[in-house]
């Protein structure tokens, strides 16, 4: 058999099944490669059906791994590094609450808006197996979170304001989102309960902030208010720094 027709019975259908694998976001996959020695490797035939198993296998291990954030922090803090992502996008919707109270010309504290969650998230927290007073700190972090976003914008407006562009519509777009992103991040909370009640949970959440913040190039206003959104999950108190 020649080696371009061995490719095409061999290499080619491996390379399908590999490219319409679903990706993995929790771990690692491992697919175990073996070496041949150079005293018994197979000349002919059998020898390039081995060389291309090879590579089918290298080819594998590297289009099945993880994505970077997970390559970095081990298995326990899985669950740790996902609500990170989704506390990271809340945080980014500050972006566009800023521009629509920059226009409005509106307060960017709104104590009618966060009372109301946070009797939201107290009273939905039990079916999710949170601690409605966790849930409130939790949240109580977050809408702290986008405000230091919303502070830190509005001063530089004041000095360079923003492009001209029409004025966000809240109440159909990103309010919609916030709703989605609180149900997202109680699911998120119950999942790191262990990590939360860990001795090492500072250590662990600023590794892993760190590690985000990393992947996703944050800039340094962004990464202020994700370090505030975090300041109170770690159950002894003290905040971490990523």
């Amino acid at each position: 058999m020649r080696l371009s027709a061995f490719a095409a019975f061999f290499i080619t259908p491996l390379l399908l099944v590999i490219k319409s694998q679903p990706p993995r976001v929790s771990r690692v996959s491992r697919i175990p490669c073996v070496s041949i020695p150079r005293a018994t490797r197979p000349n002919g035939l059998r020898a390039r059906v081995l060389t291309g198993l090879g590579l089918a296998c290298a080819l594998a291990s590297t289009t099945l791994s993880a994505p970077a954030w997970a390559q970095v922090s081990d298995s326990d803090d899985t669950a740790l590094m996902n609500l990170i992502a989704q506390a990271s996008e809340r945080v980014m919707l500050a972006d566009t609450v800023a521009r629509y109270k920059w226009a409005k010309k509106e307060s960017i504290t709104d104590p009618v808006r966060e009372k109301a969650l946070l009797a939201s998230v107290a009273r939905q927290a039990p079916n999710y197996g949170v601690e409605p007073q966790l849930a409130q700190t939790f949240f109580r972090d977050q809408i702290e979170a986008n405000k230091v976003v919303q502070q830190g914008l509005i001063d530089g407006w004041h000095v360079a304001p923003p492009p001209p562009g029409p004025v966000p519509d809240l109440a159909s777009s990103t309010r919609p989102q916030y709703d989605r992103l609180t149900i997202t991040l109680l699911t998120g909370l119950a999942r790191v309960e262990s990590v939360r009640r860990a001795d090492d949970c500072s250590v662990r959440l600023s590794r892993s902030l760190r590690a985000w913040k990393e992947l996703r190039t944050v800039d340094t206003l962004h990464a202020q208010a994700l370090n505030r959104a975090f300041e109170h999950l770690c159950a002894g108190g003290v905040g971490a720094v990523g």
